[in-house]
Formats: structure tokens, sequence, C-alpha cells
């Protein structure tokens, strides 16, 4: 049975159409990331999947029930967990308590505080430190942990490794190749297409609100993904472009 599926969904703020006509699948166990230039419509993507943003139009299918008028504790009920941009820790709750938050309205299943330390060990020597101490790596470590509490089979990372350190990054997503082999589905958000290339199954890139590009990261040259960011066919964006908008590194 398919993980998740999304057809046909629009979402947007106003007269903005943020999301337009997108359709994509993940099955379990699979890594699909997704990129696109600043305002592509990818957080509003994710968010109008975890039930945070209301479509306009379109579909939502998390293992086989459709979710699409479920409020997002309901869907977080059912599996399907969020760890947003600026990772929304609580500052004045340890990183223990931030970790027991995840759980309130998850589903039961192997994932407690210490499945999470043994996923992320960065998390054990931080357990009672008030998350406002915390480093950016160490943040979205603990973020993922929370979202992990509630036992998602399919999980949405918004902005993997913005801001962090490379060597935070690298422990990172060493940690997030384990989820998937326990059988979580992730849908990442990613700017770094190195990376994206390297870890994700498949790549989805948006512009403009749309899906312009999807295929299995082993059939996408840096290219093509390059030029479907930029909205150019067959070339990569000159150096002041990718400068000016925020390119891909």
């Amino acid at each position: 049975m398919t993980a998740l599926s999304v057809e046909d969904l629009e979402a947007g703020y106003g007269l903005l159409h943020a999301v337009r006509d997108v359709t994509f699948r993940i099955e379990p166990g699979e890594t699909v990331a997704i990129v696109g230039a600043n305002g592509a419509g990818k957080s509003t993507l994710l968010r109008a999947v975890a039930g945070a943003h209301r479509p306009t139009r379109g579909r939502i299918v998390l293992d086989g029930r459709d979710v699409t008028g479920m409020p997002a504790h309901r869907r977080v009920g059912l599996g399907l967990s969020l760890v947003p941009e600026g990772r929304r820790l609580f500052p004045d709750l340890t990183v223990e308590e931030n970790l027991l938050v995840g759980r309130v309205r998850g589903r039961q299943g192997a994932w407690d505080v210490w499945s999470v330390i043994e996923a992320f060990p960065i998390i054990e020597r931080l357990l009672f430190q008030k998350a406002r101490t915390l480093s950016g790596g160490e943040q979205q470590a603990t973020a993922i942990g929370r979202a992990l509490m509630a036992n998602p089979s399919v999980l949405l990372i918004d902005e993997v490794s913005l801001g962090l350190a490379p060597v935070a990054v690298d422990g990172l997503y060493g940690s997030l190749g384990a989820l998937t082999a326990r059988g979580t589905s992730l849908l990442l958000v990613e700017q770094n297409l190195k990376r994206v290339q390297a870890f994700a199954d498949r790549i989805l890139c948006m512009l403009e609100g749309a899906v312009v590009l999807e295929g299995r990261s082993t059939n996408l040259t840096r290219e093509q993904i390059t030029g479907a960011y930029f909205g150019l066919r067959g070339s990569s964006p000159p150096p002041s472009t990718a400068a000016a908008t925020g390119a891909p590194s």
C-alpha cells in the first residue's frame, strides 16, 4: 500500500496560488526530496499535507485513508508528523520535555525517548537542558525526535539543513538514513542538491507552485534539476542569477 498519495492538490493565501495541481506518491520506506527556489511553494505543500494549511482542492491519502478534511492532530494520530521550518521547539522546556510533547497526539509504536536517543545519540547528553540553550543542529535533532515520538509512518521535514554547520548536517543525515531502514517514509524540503541526490530516492522540483520536474535521483543530472529550479531548459543559470535568487548548493 502506498504510504502517502497527494492528488491534484492546490493551496494558497487569498488570491495567491502557492501550490498548483501537485500530484505525487511516496511508498513505504521511500525518501522523496522537494527542491525549489524561495517562494516555490515547498513549505505550503508540506503544511497542507500535514493539515496545518487547508487546501482549496485535491486529495491527501495516508496509508489508504483519505485525510484531506482532517485537522492536523488527527493526522498525527494516524501516522503523519511534520518537523516545521524553524523547529518550533518550546524554548523553556528541556529536551526530554519537548520529546514527550510529541507523543501526546501520537499513536502506539516503537519510538520512545530511548529509541530516539539511539537514532540521534547527540540528544542523550542534552536531555535535561532547555531547548533555548541548544545549537542549531541540536535543536533540529530534538525537533525530529519530537516528531518521531508520535510514531509516524510518514515524516515530513521542512528545510533539513538550513543554517546548520556541515558537521551537524552529516550527523542528521546519518540518523535519517536509519529511519528509512525501519520503514519510515520521508518527505524532505532541502536546498543542498548534493545531499539530495546522494540521499533521496526521488526528487520533485517545484517552480511557482507546480512540480516541473520529477524523477529518481539516479536518473536526474544536476543540470536538469538546476534548469528546472530556475524555469530554464537545457542549461544552468548564470552565476549572478544563482547568487541573487538563492540557488541550491
